[in-house]
């Protein structure tokens, strides 16, 4: 955390109460102290009159951090072109639309829970069910009230594991895209986990980095489809 508010320049932190102590005591060291805020408290609202930002395509609206497996973490900032496109073709692939309910069981300080769940479904429109954590019973409940899951391979994992898993997903009628992503998922899985889902789990490839990469996508010819892959970039 130290090395993120050096390194990015923040001078807003939003954190819950359980990060608040270490967070103020991380933004006191800086030159310039960012402000930290409790996220159930409300911003005062800016002095003079508010009017909407007009940033050009090419300007900076994100920065997520890479994993840091060869040295500190680099900041990697993606501009509003890329990041709409990237999206744009992600939704287009994955058919979403405004009626559709995405279960977000993913951290969102990642990529994967950040980019590809939350704002893929804003930007289409939808309605996002956000988990604090994935745990196999309550996420196997939330299921049922989505139409679209993603997930990373551990955790197709645990849920073939538990006994309700079976009995849970034979009520979930509304579910149309199950999507795996982040690291391969065991291909001698595959045809269980599909069997009892009665759908193909859509593999996707993207990175910090390059935001999406390569996705298949989901026909929706027959119960179990087709699936088509081809590059996002």
């Amino acid at each position: 955390m130290r090395h993120f508010l050096a390194d990015s320049g923040a001078r807003l932190v939003i954190v819950g109460r359980e990060q608040q102590a270490l967070a103020e005591q991380m933004a006191s060291e800086p030159t310039q102290p960012p402000r930290v805020v409790l996220d159930s408290l409300c911003l005062d609202p800016p002095a003079g009159k508010w009017r909407e930002p007009t940033p050009s395509s090419d300007e900076a609206c994100l920065m997520l951090y890479s994993s840091g497996t060869t040295g500190w973490p680099k900041g990697v900032v993606h501009t509003h072109a890329n990041v709409a496109s990237s999206l744009a073709a992600l939704a287009a692939c994955w058919r979403m639309t405004a009626d559709d309910v995405v279960v977000n069981v993913l951290p969102l300080f990642h990529i994967h829970g950040l980019a590809f769940a939350t704002h893929l479904t804003w930007i289409a429109g939808g309605t996002l069910l956000v988990e604090d954590a994935f745990e196999p019973r309550r996420t196997l409940e939330a299921i049922g009230r989505g139409t679209v899951f993603m997930a990373v391979p551990p955790m197709y994992y645990r849920l073939l594991s538990d006994p309700q898993f079976r009995l849970a997903a034979k009520t979930w009628q509304n579910v149309r895209l199950f999507t795996c992503g982040s690291a391969p998922i065991r291909p001698e899985v595959l045809p269980e986990l599909e069997g009892i889902l009665g759908r193909p789990v859509i593999n996707r490839y993207g990175m910090t980095e390059a935001y999406v990469i390569r996705a298949c996508h989901w026909t929706g010819r027959g119960r179990m489809g087709r699936l088509d892959c081809h590059s996002q970039v």
